[in-house]
Order: C-alpha cells, then sequence, then structure tokens
C-alpha cells in the first residue's frame, strides 16, 4: 500500500458512510452471521436461497461497480 491509498478500515468507513441504514443493518447481520454462524433461522435461510438465485441469474455488482457508485454518490 503506498501513501495516500486508504487503509482497509477507512474504505470500510466510507462504504459504511454511504450505505443507507437498512444496508447497514444487513451488512452487520452478515458480519455478525461470520462471527457466530450457529444454525440460521428458516428466514435467515430464505435469505441465502435468495441471494443464492440473484448471483445465479447474473443479479450482482463486481467490486469495481460497488466502488465506482459510492464515488458517484460522494460526487452527487
Amino acid at each position: 500500500m503506498t501513501t495516500g491509498q486508504m487503509t482497509a478500515k477507512q474504505a470500510l468507513i466510507e462504504a459504511v458512510n454511504g450505505m443507507t441504514e437498512e444496508e447497514a443493518e444487513d451488512l452487520l447481520d452478515f458480519l455478525e452471521l461470520q462471527a457466530d454462524p450457529g444454525d440460521l433461522t428458516d428466514e435467515e435461510l430464505a435469505a441465502v436461497n435468495r441471494a443464492r438465485a440473484e448471483y445465479d441469474r447474473g443479479e450482482y455488482v463486481t467490486a469495481e461497480e460497488f466502488e465506482a457508485e459510492l464515488a458517484r454518490r460522494r460526487a452527487g
């Protein structure tokens, strides 16, 4: 990493600051699940299945597309 580039924590903070409250809640749920996977509730399992189906249909964005959208939101 060169001087002038953001640290991972700084990039995460910027990404979170650009999120809606709902997006932030979804991310927090994901992070908490990573820390303690346990058993999935029926609702969580349904959400995972929906996400997998969306991915299979090509309904996702790349990291580059996500970063470009964040930049647009900050600029606009």
